[in-house]
């Protein structure tokens, strides 16, 4: 059983960064992609491989959240956008808590029925995730990318250019009701499911 806590240097909600490192052979050097990046340190799936000397880029759309990347996550490319499966801007529906925040409507309806309540909605910039792949991985093999979007996570997927950005190893957060549509999309561009850890769905490239 994996234990949280500073022994195991975790900073994911569930340590699954320490799964994470595992899988991967616990490299020292490495690249990284986080969608809905959220923060630096706190429930960070990347934190734990920039400590280890890692780099990589961080896509958060909440403008007041990103300046703490730009101030520690110095050496990361950080990104004030969303991701989408087109350009433009979408309205970005934001909650107390604000982990809650997201570019699913549904899931903004979902969130108000459950009584979280609804702050806010912005129009934020979204770029698909083969244009940010393009622009700036500079032809970096990317280890692994984290997503977590509160319900929007199979857009941000399908967003991508799997043919030509293939991360080795994918950490997505998914409730049992998306995990099926998740499943299937992933296993048809070459991905097999280690294991669900907590809300967070663990694939590995086959190839």
């Amino acid at each position: 059983m994996l234990k949280r806590g500073p022994l195991q240097n975790s900073y994911s909600q569930n340590s699954e960064d320490v799964l994470i490192d595992r899988l991967l052979g616990n490299k020292k050097t490495g690249f990284y992609v986080d969608v809905g990046a959220y923060d630096p340190s706190r429930l960070s799936n990347t934190k734990r491989f920039y400590k280890n000397g890692w780099t990589g880029i961080n896509i958060e759309p909440d403008p007041r959240k990103i300046e703490k990347f730009y101030k520690l996550r110095a050496r990361d490319l950080n990104l004030n956008v969303g991701v989408a499966n087109k350009n433009g801007r979408l309205d970005y529906f934001e909650f107390e808590p604000d982990t809650l925040s997201t570019f699913s409507k549904q899931a903004g309806e979902s969130y108000k029925r459950q009584g979280f309540k609804l702050t806010g909605i912005s129009k934020i910039p979204v770029l698909k995730l083969s244009g940010i792949f393009e622009k700036y991985s500079k032809g970096k093999h990317v280890d692994f990318m984290s997503v977590d979007v509160e319900g929007y996570d199979l857009e941000v997927l399908k967003s991508n250019n799997w043919k030509k950005f293939k991360p080795k190893l994918l950490c997505v957060e998914a409730d049992e009701k998306a995990e099926k549509n998740i499943d299937k999309f992933l296993a048809k561009i070459g991905y097999e499911k280690i294991c669900r850890n907590h809300n967070n769905l663990i694939f590995l490239r086959k190839n």
